[in-house]
């Protein structure tokens, strides 16, 4: 169908046309509302009665209208007139990249501003979750005000993290691609443009973030050599030439280009997703580091940015720097060292903003890189950090991975998820489970190939200390029980000594009493090393470091590791440090390790209105996670993480704040109805789930013990009802449901999926979750009782839903986003459209680290004080020589 000049679409009025494609026309119009040209695409009428094609119009509208960055082209609206279905977008002037390289090859400053702008517009998408899967120069358009990525028409929301805030993509020329055009993916179907597709879209399987790296890498050879990658005379031929044969190298082609963008675009073009360049941050940042070394053509050939860009590339860039200034140092205090046997001590500082709070750093067998985890649009990884050079790695298939350690070659490195250890080549490569098995707190991996590993809080016995189990697999092996004669209650964090069959772990009885590092060998060999102290590491000059249980410093002392002795007194290393194992020492003399925060730093707990508006609650700030807001709306009560998770409520009224649980290790607490009382579970063995008045006489009542215990979620408002979940079953996470009134709980919802966050709704009848049936976490209801049939609200993912006081709506977070959908029940169930409250972080990126009062308000985390500034990993060379020092000070 083409609209004549004057035809209205709702408030837009057709101009002229502008292009033409497989899945629709795109026309010039006027905004009679607002008085600016866009670009208007319609699905033709003839195939507006698809209800496939019309999915995926409306999939495409979804798609861009979850991304907003200044190098994605903007969705404006979208409208149906009569049988017309259209998108408005963005008019945007220029021309497209494919125009341009008519005329040749581009200059290496324009090859790397413009592949700048692209890497950095698929990192947004891909944060959001959004893969575009048909990335090619005819969907590039070069405006003055720089590289527009378009056409998302072959994207698929993949719901990895929560949507960007704002709106989208498109211009002008949306369609003009000859794509696959068809109207929707089904599993093996090949979607994408054929001489930038990746290996594996080519052959039908799944495409994924790398796939558009591939692509990407594509556009930059050819523009810096003006062919493409690959050719063919024929579509078999060049199908032929994408899986099996590789491009002329770079160097070859354009050998006046940087000689790292070689090597970036061959990582890119690797046949293997995980060879490839891992993320599209990764390659924004090596681009912006080179195009500093052609920065005088740079700069002649960039058209000036707003003042805006340039400031957001002043962080980058200044970081980019300060990498490769630690970078030179490391480099040569390690030259200078190695070739002069200096013994000074070296310090200086890794700073990351996405550091989880308990980041865990692991230094390298050999010394020369950092692993440790990232927490980055609400998704946990670990990520290797190498000591010579400014270069991060993200390593592949860590995703939920905390924990990690190395073999003792340095060729593997382990890490523990929720459900399982597993471990992957630190090189690259697949990961692999060595066994499954829940609730781990730490492991190590001695050199006889057994992984030594400590059950959070007992295990499923709540008497083991400390297990194995070959990094091959097998069965695990109880090496050594708690002693529950002494109250021992809890191990953490092995460190296997040299003779590899001894291993220290840290032992604590209670929460008043601190920890000790006793030593284990099997068949029941059992040795105290130290009263006060945890969190042993062992240095391969003779000696051990812990964590003074008083000042928090790391120690180390002379130890003779055959007699299990110390030697001579123990002297400082770090000032006090971070808890939740936040160091780490090599054989090598490398010691990394993380600073505790200051006074004043921590979660700040505030009320935030449905429009945004932050107001504080109290004063104190603390670790505070999982806020919740009493019946009557006067009390929140808190949980206080670190070493120990307390929990506390804090009295609005009164101003007061106290702890309220008789034990630490609380987690995961919730109202009961009548506000008299508290359900939360208490990790320490035995793993329990309680009930605790906190009116009154502090009364305790066990609801469940061992695996049949869980995290309260809910607790419905007639008082009958406790929804929560139950993790270390074969199914991962389950939802459970606890009669109250009869005493008996049973399952609710147990697959194969992981299925958390249960919340009841106010009359009882429906329970709300998180589930990942359907690829990444997205949010589901269900009746009670359960009859089999489920509605998913979410579409761009979702975690921790809460229903408001009325029924009416359901809330939840999706990335950083307050979401709320209207639920309406009667007659029949219906699902409203998620819609954003509000933006802004505020601690909701975690799931229910929120709650809804009474009134309608939200109570929210916010970070304040050092906590909010960037994170330190601080790192020491030589840290011997500070040991010498203070000896030579104290004589």
């Amino acid at each position: 169908m083409s609209l004549a000049a004057g035809t209205r679409l709702g408030p837009y009025e057709i101009l002229s046309p502008l292009g033409a494609g497989g899945m629709g026309e795109v026309f010039r119009a006027r905004d009679t509302r607002l008085g600016r040209d866009v670009a208007v695409k319609v699905l033709p009428q003839h195939l507006s009665a698809n209800a496939e094609v019309r999915a995926r119009f409306e999939r495409e509208a979804k798609t861009v209208s979850s991304l907003n960055h200044p190098n994605i082209c903007t969705l404006f609206d979208v409208g149906r007139e009569g049988e017309t279905d259209y998108l408005v977008m963005e008019l945007v002037e220029g021309g497209t990249l494919a125009q341009r390289l008519q005329q040749g090859a581009l200059p290496a400053a324009e090859v790397l501003r413009i592949g700048v702008q692209v890497a950095d517009a698929l990192d947004r998408a891909h944060r959001a979750g959004v893969i575009h899967r048909d990335l090619k120069p005819g969907n590039i358009m070069l405006t003055k005000s720089g590289a527009k990525l378009m056409d998302f028409g072959l994207a698929r929301a993949t719901g990895m993290a929560g949507s960007v805030s704002g709106s989208g993509t498109t211009m002008a020329a949306l369609t003009q691609s000859p794509t696959v055009a068809q109207p929707l993916t089904a599993e093996g179907t090949i979607i994408g443009t054929f001489q930038y597709m990746a290996p594996e879209q080519l052959e039908g399987r799944e495409a994924d973030a790398r796939s558009d790296l591939w692509a990407l890498g594509c556009v930059l050879f050819e523009m810096a050599t003006g062919r493409r990658a690959f050719d063919g005379p024929s579509q078999a031929s060049l199908i032929a030439a994408i899986m099996h044969v590789q491009p002329q190298p770079l160097s070859q082609a354009a050998p006046a280009l940087p000689p790292a963008l070689d090597r970036l675009v061959s990582a890119c073009l690797a046949k293997d997703p995980a060879d490839r360049v891992q993320s599209a941050h990764d390659m924004k940042l090596q681009l912006a580091w080179m195009a500093e070394g052609v920065d005088s053509n740079f700069a002649s050939a960039a058209p000036a940015l707003p003042l805006a860009r340039r400031r957001r590339w002043l962080v980058p860039a200044l970081l980019a720097l300060a990498l490769v200034v630690v970078a030179v140092v490391v480099t040569t205090m390690l030259a200078r060292q190695q070739a002069s046997g200096a013994d000074a001590p070296q310090r200086f500082v890794l700073g990351s903003s996405d550091l989880t709070p308990s980041c865990t750093p692991m230094v390298s067998p050999d010394g020369a890189s950092v692993v440790f985890s990232v927490r980055e649009d609400g998704k946990t990884r670990i990520v290797r950090r190498m000591l010579s050079t400014f270069e991060v790695q993200p390593i592949a298939g860590t995703e939920d991975g905390y924990a990690p350690f190395f073999s003792a070659d340095g060729r593997w490195m382990g890490f523990l998820t929720t459900t399982a250890i597993r471990k992957v080549p630190i090189e690259g490569g697949t990961a692999q489970t060595i066994v499954n098995t829940p609730r781990v707190d730490a492991a190590d991996w001695g050199r006889d190939d057994w992984v030594y590993f400590t059950p959070r809080s007992g295990g499923t016995d709540g008497r083991t200390a400390l297990a194995r189990v070959s990094a091959l697999g097998g069965p695990i092996e109880v090496v050594a029980q708690l002693d529950t004669a002494s109250n021992e209650r809890e191990a953490w964090l092995p460190e296997i000594l040299p003779d590899g069959k001894t291993v220290l772990v840290s032992i604590q009885s209670s929460s008043a009493t601190p920890w000790r590092i006793v030593a284990f060998r099997m068949g029941g060999f059992r040795q105290v090393v130290l009263e006060t102290g945890w969190l042993p590491r062992y240095a391969g000059n003779g000696h051990l470091l812990y964590v003074d249980s008083e000042s928090d410093a790391v120690l180390a002392a002379p130890f003779d590791a055959g007699k299990l002795k110390f030697t001579g007194p123990a002297m400082a290393v770090t000032e006090r440090a971070a808890t939740n194992h936040a160091y780490d020492v090599s054989e090598k003399g490398v010691l990394v390790y993380v600073p505790t925060t200051g006074a004043g730093a921590g979660e700040e707990v505030g009320w935030i209105d449905r429009r945004g508006v932050y107001t504080p609650l109290m004063e104190t700030r603390a670790d505070w996670m999982q806020p919740r807001v009493s019946p009557d709306g006067k009390r929140v009560l808190l949980r206080k993480s670190g070493t120990n998770c307390e929990l506390w409520v804090y009295d609005m009224g009164r101003g007061q704040l106290s702890r309220v649980a008789p034990d630490s290790d609380n987690h995961d607490a919730v109202w009961s109805p009548d506000g008299r009382s508290i359900a939360y579970l208490q990790s320490s063995a035995p793993v329990r789930m309680l009930s605790l008045s906190v009116e009154g006489p502090r009364e305790v009542r066990t609801l469940a013990e061992g695996l049949d215990s869980g995290s309260p979620e809910s607790w419905s408002v007639g008082g009958d009802l406790l929804a929560y979940t139950v993790t270390g079953r074969t199914t991962g996470s389950d939802i459970w449901v606890r009669s109250m009134r009869e005493g008996a709980a049973k399952p609710f919802l147990a697959t194969q999926f992981r299925e958390t966050s249960p919340a009841v709704s106010p009359d009882g009848r429906w329970i709300a979750y998180s589930s990942d049936e359907a690829g990444p976490p997205q949010i589901f209801i269900r009746p009670h009782p359960d009859t089999g049939v489920s509605w998913q609200v979410s579409s761009d993912g979702g975690v921790g839903p809460l229903w408001s006081r009325d029924g009416r709506e359901l809330h939840f977070v999706s990335g950083t986003k307050m979401m709320t959908a209207r639920i309406e029940t009667e007659p029949a169930i219906r699902v409203g459209i998620p819609t954003v409250l509000f933006d802004g972080g505020f601690g909701v990126n975690r799931a229910r680290d929120y709650d809804v009062a009474p009134d309608g308000r939200f109570v929210v985390l916010r970070r304040s004080g050092e906590a909010s500034q960037m994170r330190e990993l601080r790192v020491v060379l030589h840290w011997r020589a500070a040991l010498k020092e203070q000896v030579g000070r104290s004589h």
